[in-house]
């Protein structure tokens, strides 16, 4: 987008305001997300110091944090996944619906995740950066690639033979001015414009075609087009957090993008403007990932370390907000300002922000949300310190302190009293004696096991596990059920909104960005798909599968089949199979079961007759209305070729100047034409009628025919028929 100076200026002043003021909010979730891994890592709490001395007496860490999110996310991941793609369902939300182009969409969007990127190990990324800080990030663009190549030909060869030979996306990289000079030497490409003599294949008439020849070093180019998902760190993004946990509400959001002056140049920004913010670039004081003390940056190092100049590295900041001072009309509108930390390099207008933001656990009015951090910290906290004082206290039994009477013993003894078999030399028997020490009583062991209990219910609530390791009575089936059906609630929790935050979001961004950039599509049977209209608005239904689900659909499957085998032999005059149809159907759907899968409409089997009968009839009527315009259109034909020879009569006759007989002639002729005309008119007539009987005897045999079927098919009923009288054992 060209833009004037002002207002360049413009749009930079407000990109700049915007990206400082986001950064308390980027310092303090920074900092939150490193702790947050600190304690995934087992790296926090920090060891145990004894006060007077200063020693480390303990740094032990029990892992909680890491246990639970190892026990969550196989079965977040198994909860998304059905035969091997995402359960994820696009659902059209225009005016009309087409199930076949909803498929295709599902599929290919499917297919675009899973195949064209490493669908699950991104899948796997983003599930735990939400589980262990409460947010992540995903992009969804278009990335575009060149490839280049060459080929020799010591011949002349015509364009158009040399494009059949190259593979699928592989094009002659011609030159600008290529067709408007008629030969031409760039580079050792050469080529020029001839004419070869051809037939037109309507006119018959012989022409002239031009004809492109070359040879040479020939340049061939392909550009890819794919569409890239890619998982983007906490601390490449600055986000407008004044609207609370609704993402769609972002007013401006800020990705760093880290690349080498070299780089940046292949997109085409200013190499001048790279150079300066190469020169300036210091590493920003605030940390990443993996510190032990907060805010313990590099401070003055420099990220252009490298002696090359294009190997130095830049931030390029890709601001995304919303602004009024660009358009003509005022109008707000989104744009992408690309800038350096202090110069602007390109903008554009954009249809949406190209990212999408998974929680956890959304609180309402935080745009941050709530994580394992927030519930497993404390407890690997004071866990850990348990175990430490545990820990201090078995090293104080195995090496103990000892009391000593003055003088009783030699000092260079107790260089040897830790050793196996050790001689301590004393005054007298009995002058060393242990220190006696307090044990931990049963009360620590009692606090101890409630903490642990306490953690075990908080956090695996949280991921739908039921614990049963230890095994269950035989006789608590019932109590068993109970817990798994529990868990398929727990988990279902968790599930739905990583759902709705992250994994429905993220499939909608990957349709919108197809939709908006014009991506092609492909078929089942991997061609191109051109020429459909893609619904403007939908969005993506995830089915969500716990561990627990498998089981009770299997259990809701089979009381289904019960109820209704009990409520058909019920044999109740009031409920009709219909009734009954209608009953199943409803449970099916509450108990998120497609009913054309399990149930067939008994009005559907009651009518396969009517259906073939009608089927019939429309196709008698199909080839009746072909046979009647096939007519129409001959009789038409005869009718002009018999008009255009009597024109062809008149001219010839006006022509010789013989006016009399001329004029008789044409008057006789003419009358000819209107008989012609009227006979025609009288045998297609005659040739409908004709049609017409025939249609109706046809009526009358398919009539005939399903009076036969319903007279078969009521018997077969009527023998069947479990509410009809037995009369001499017949029913």
């Amino acid at each position: 987008m060209k833009l004037s100076k002002a207002k360049e200026d413009l749009i930079l002043t407000q990109v700049l305001h915007d990206f400082s003021r986001t950064e308390d909010d980027h310092a303090t979730a920074l900092e939150r997300n490193n702790k947050s891994y600190l304690f995934y890592t087992a790296k926090l709490p920090k060891a145990s110091i004894e006060e007077e001395t200063g020693l480390i007496t303990s740094d032990y860490v029990e892992p909680v944090m890491y246990q639970y999110v190892k026990e969550a996310l196989p079965q977040l991941l198994d909860s998304f996944t059905e035969d091997d793609q995402l359960a994820v369902v696009f659902r059209s939300g225009g005016a009309f619906k087409n199930q076949q182009i909803e498929t295709l969409i599902t599929d290919n969007v499917n297919k675009i995740f899973l195949r064209d990127n490493p669908g699950y190990e991104l899948l796997e990324t983003l599930i735990k950066q939400t589980l262990i800080t409460g947010d992540s990030y995903a992009k969804c663009f278009i990335d575009e690639s060149t490839q280049h190549e060459q080929a020799t030909s010591e011949d002349w060869i015509e364009v158009s033979e040399l494009m059949s030979q190259l593979a699928e996306g592989w094009e002659i990289d011609l030159p600008a001015d290529f067709a408007d000079k008629k030969t031409g030497d760039i580079k050792g490409f050469k080529w020029k414009k001839t004419t070869q003599p051809t037939i037109d294949p309507q006119t018959g008439q012989k022409t002239a075609v031009d004809v492109w020849l070359i040879r040479g070093d020939i340049p061939l180019i392909k550009i890819d087009r794919k569409l890239v998902i890619e998982a983007v760190e906490a601390a490449d993004i600055w986000v407008d957090t004044r609207n609370g946990s609704d993402f769609t509400k972002v007013r401006y959001l800020c990705h760093r993008v880290k690349s080498t002056v070299g780089d940046a140049e292949l997109r085409g920004y200013d190499p001048e403007k790279l150079k300066r913010a190469a020169d300036n670039e210091q590493e920003n004081v605030l940390p990443t990932l993996y510190f032990s003390d907060p805010f313990s940056g590099t401070d003055s190092d420099f990220k252009s370390e490298s002696t090359d100049p294009k190997e130095k590295l830049i931030d390029i900041l890709e601001h995304y907000c919303y602004s009024s001072q660009l358009n003509s009309k005022g109008e707000t509108r989104l744009y992408q300002i690309t800038t350096t930390r202090s110069e602007l390099l390109n903008v554009e207008e954009v249809s949406r922000i190209p990212f999408v933001h998974g929680q956890c656990e959304t609180l309402l009015g935080s745009y941050y949300g709530r994580s394992f951090y927030d519930v497993a910290a404390p407890y690997q906290k004071h866990i850990s310190n348990l175990i430490r004082m545990q820990m201090q206290i078995a090293k104080m039994s195995a090496w103990p302190a000892y009391q000593v009477a003055d003088r009783s013993l030699k000092r260079e003894s107790l260089l040897n009293a830790h050793r196996p078999g050790a001689i301590i030399e004393v005054s007298q028997i009995g002058a060393v004696m242990p220190f006696e020490r307090h044990q931990l009583t049963d009360t620590f062991y009692r606090a101890k096991d409630d903490l642990l209990q306490s953690a075990q219910a908080s956090l695996s609530s949280r991921n739908g596990s039921t614990d049963f390791s230890n095994g269950v009575d035989r006789t608590s089936a019932k109590t068993v059920a109970l817990g798994v059906y529990q868990e398929g609630l727990d988990g279902n929790t968790l599930s739905k909104n990583i759902a709705r935050t992250l994994i429905s979001p993220l499939y909608s961004l990957i349709y919108q960005t197809i939709r908006d950039e014009g991506f092609p599509l492909e078929g089942p049977d991997g061609q191109p798909v051109e020429g459909i209209a893609l619904p403007p608005v939908g969005d993506f239904v995830v089915d969500i599968n716990t561990s627990a689900d498998d089981l009770a659909q299997v259990n809701q499957i089979t009381q289904l089949a019960t109820f209704g085998a009990q409520i058909s032999q019920a044999n109740m005059p009031f409920i009709t199979p219909q009734n009954v149809y209608e009953m199943l159907k409803t449970m099916c759907k509450r108990m998120d079961l497609d009913p054309a899968i399990y149930l067939t409409d008994p009005q559907q089997t009651q009518d396969q007759h009517a259906a073939a009968e009608q089927a019939e009839q429309a196709f008698i009527v199909s080839e009746f209305n072909k046979i009647k315009l096939e007519r129409e259109k001959l009789a038409l034909s005869k009718d002009a070729a018999e008009k255009a020879l009597i024109d062809a009569k008149i001219y010839d006759i006006t022509k010789n100047g013989e006016h009399d007989r001329t004029i008789k002639l044409q008057e006789s002729l003419t009358a000819q034409a209107a008989q012609m005309a009227a006979n025609a008119i009288k045998d297609t007539e005659n040739q409908i009628k004709a049609a017409a009987v025939q249609v109706k005897a046809d009526e009358v045999e398919v009539k005939r025919k399903a009076v036969n079927g319903e007279i078969i098919l009521g018997a077969a009923k009527h023998a069947t028929d479990i509410t009809a009288p037995t009369i001499n054992g017949v029913r």
